[in-house]
Formats: C-alpha cells, structure tokens, sequence
C-alpha cells in the first residue's frame, strides 16, 4: 500500500508540473481574440483560451482498451491550438488524478471573466438506473471496474455527470464548452436550445454547453467518427450561417446530423446548455479565420462517409513522443537530429522501426540526457526527460593544476544542424 501512494502522489506531482509548464509557456493561450460582427465592428473579445483534453486507453479493470484515443488526442490538440487554445493533455488517468486535473485547469484558467475554457473527454462512457429512477452518466478513468462486475467499486471511481455540473459553475469565465467522446445519458443539459440572436449577444453572455458523441446505452467504435466530424467543424464546415463563426449551437447541430449520417442512425451525438438561468443564455464561439473560410466555401458536403466507418489499417511500425521541462530541447538519435521539443509542445515523431533505440537530447545550460526507449509496434511510447541544471565547476579544483593554471572540462558536444555533425557547444 505504502509503495501505490507513493506512486499515485509520483502521478499527481507529475500533473502538477503539466500545468506549471503549461502555465509559463502558454502564449497561444493568451493570444486575445476579437469578436466582430458582419461590418466589422468589434463586438466583444476573449482574452485568454485555454484547452483540457482527458483521453483513456488503458483500463485496469476489466474495461476493453481503446487504442484510438491516443490519434483522437493528438488530432484534436492540433486542431484546438490551430484555433489559438493553449492545450493541456492528460492520458490515462485513475480517478483521482482526473479530479485533480480538472481542478487544476479551473483554478489556473477558469477564474478570468473573458476567458473560454474547452473540455474534451475520450474514453468509456456507461450509463445506470439509479434506485429513486431516472438514469445518471458516468466517464470511466483507468481504475473503475465494470458496474456489472462491481457496481460498488464503479460508483466509487466513476465520475458522474452531476459532477461535472459542479466543475461547471465553479468557472467564473464567461464561456465553457464540454465534449464527450462517449456515449451516456446527459441528463445535467437541457435539449431546448435557446439560440441568441446576434453573435454581441452570444459572445457577451455567460454559458455552459455540453456535448456528447451519443445517447445513454449506445456504442461508439474506437475509430471515432465524433472525433472527425468536430475537427471537420472547426476547419469551417459548421458555420452553417456564413457569418465567420463556429458557435456551440452550431456544432452541436453539425455533429448531430453527420454523426447520425455516417453511422447510418446507430449513434445520435446529443447537445444542450446547463440548466441554469444564469449559465444558458450565451453561446461558446470558435472565430474562423480567413485562410480556413477560403479553402471551405466552395466545399461540398464532408467526404469522410468511407474514411471512418471502416477500421484503419493497421501501423507496422511505433511512435514515439518526447516531452521537456525546458524551453528547448534538441533530440538525436541515429546520428540525425530528428527536431526540438519544448515545454507544453512534445516532438512527435511517427512511423519509427520497433526495438530499442538511445535517444539523446540536449538543452543550452542543462545536462545531456541520454536514455534507452523501446518502440513498441502500433502504439505511442511517451517519454518524459527531466533537464537538470549544469553544476559550475568548483572554483579551487578550477584553478589549480600540474603547472598552476586553470584546466577546463572537455568541451561538451552539441548537434549542429546546419552542417549536420556534432560540434563544440562553445
């Protein structure tokens, strides 16, 4: 027992510094975004947008893996900070760990009144009877076990939808939008759906705005059709009144219709606005910028009937992704240098052979870390290196040698990608 809380305070502390880093590297978050209307007069602006995606694949009690999420993850982050949002990602969390990074985000970015906060969920959904009547939603993290093998166990780890409407009104931001890439009963949202007439009232008002990819005790395949038909919304299709904005009405109403289109009626995306006078008269507002509104208004209707109702084929080969606590990290290995990560912004790096592989990575002030990583076949193996500040060399040793004067450490070796070799970092 001693040794799983030291684990579970290890996990903790590591959500911790996610938000740190993210905290004082979050530029594209605080990027301000003006609200217009149709002649161009400034409406309204949001001065912060900050991102929480929640995705699990890997369940510890009996639920079946989801080895999707993780591209649902990395799609979604691309498309969010394409859409100016600082994006904070966690994967695979047990029940406390996703409390308390929902806790984290609200109380680092969800006190601004201007700001909009993003919430996206991918993983197990499941939906119950309660006793009293009526149903209740539930999210699964990685230790709830199946309610049909241990109900109990399941109430005490799952994280009911009830809750979410607490997380919900301790925002004081004006705009929160909640998606869920599973399907349950969304019994805190109402589905009338009251829709503000000009876009100064939408952005001036305060909501709440929930989504879910289906109805309670249906299914969604592991190849998300929700997760591509919302990135699909945000690159312009949704903007069904051509004014230049993407509202929450607005891409509920898309996800519903093609969601529904391209699983042939088996998974009906629900959508609606907290039940709260104070919280439900406002709309969320993605702006869509120019270069996206040109490359869609001639567009036909979305093209991915074929693309996500089919399995994907098979990778053969692994991925790796390499995160940093540092502004800049150079990463080698083969001999190439493959790119830099920084903090808040992992490298990527796909389609890499399977077997082990030294990874070697460098940053201006900080000690070179090497280290051994396995890249297993059709999944992504996340690495994360903790830079340790250079120790300066003792002023006595320093000065003193055979023959009285200063001797210098060998010079350290940095990757030049200019010339392509390995040079003096001097």
């Amino acid at each position: 027992m001693a040794m799983k809380g030291k684990i579970q305070i290890l996990a903790i502390s590591l959500i911790g510094l996610l938000f740190l880093y993210s905290s004082v590297y979050a530029a594209r978050g605080i990027k301000v975004v003006p609200i217009t209307d149709k002649a161009g007069k400034p409406v309204g602006f949001f001065e912060q947008s900050h991102a929480l995606i929640i995705g699990v694949s890997k369940y510890d009690e009996g639920w079946p893996t989801l080895p999707g999420v993780h591209n649902d993850i990395r799609m979604v982050r691309e498309v969010l900070k394409k859409n100016d949002f600082n994006v904070v990602v966690i994967e695979d969390p047990d029940r406390n760990q996703m409390e308390d990074s929902i806790r984290q985000f609200i109380n680092m970015y969800g006190q601004g009144k201007h700001n909009r906060l993003l919430f996206y969920y991918a993983g197990h959904g499941h939906t119950l009877k309660l006793t009293y009547g009526g149903d209740m939603g539930y999210i699964v993290p990685r230790d709830a076990p199946h309610p049909d093998v241990d109900k109990r166990g399941f109430l005490t780890k799952a994280l009911d939808m009830q809750q979410f409407e607490v997380y919900a009104k301790r925002i004081q931001s004006k705009h929160a939008l909640f998606l869920f890439d599973s399907c349950f009963s969304g019994s805190i949202f109402s589905l009338s759906r009251a829709i503000p007439e000009h876009i100064n009232y939408k952005t001036s008002l305060p909501v709440r705005q929930f989504i879910t990819a289906g109805g309670a005790h249906e299914t969604v395949p592991d190849e998300s059709i929700f997760r591509a038909q919302f990135i699909a919304a945000l690159e312009g299709r949704a903007d069904t009144d051509k004014d230049g904005y993407i509202t929450g009405v607005e891409l509920g109403e898309f996800l519903q219709k093609t969601v529904v289109n391209y699983t042939k009626g088996y998974q009906h995306p629900q959508y609606g606005k907290i039940r709260d006078r104070h919280l439900d008269q406002g709309d969320f507002v993605f702006p869509i910028k120019k270069a996206r509104l040109d490359s869609t208004s001639n567009a036909g209707p979305t093209q991915d009937t074929h693309a996500f109702r089919t399995p994907a084929p098979m990778v053969l080969k692994g991925h790796l992704q390499i995160n940093v606590n540092v502004p800049e990290a150079r990463v080698i290995f083969n001999e190439k240098f493959q790119g830099t990560a920084t903090v808040g912004d992992p490298l990527n790096l796909v389609n890499l052979s399977t077997g082990k592989i030294t990874v070697h990575l460098q940053a201006r002030g900080y000690e070179s870390i090497k280290r051994e990583v396995v890249i297993r076949q059709n999944q992504w193996t996340q690495e994360i290196f903790q830079f340790q500040k250079k120790q300066l060399p003792d002023s006595t040793q320093y000065n003193q040698d055979s023959e009285g004067a200063g001797s210098k450490n060998p010079a350290e070796m940095c990757w030049d990608s200019a010339i392509g070799a390995l040079t003096s970092c001097q």
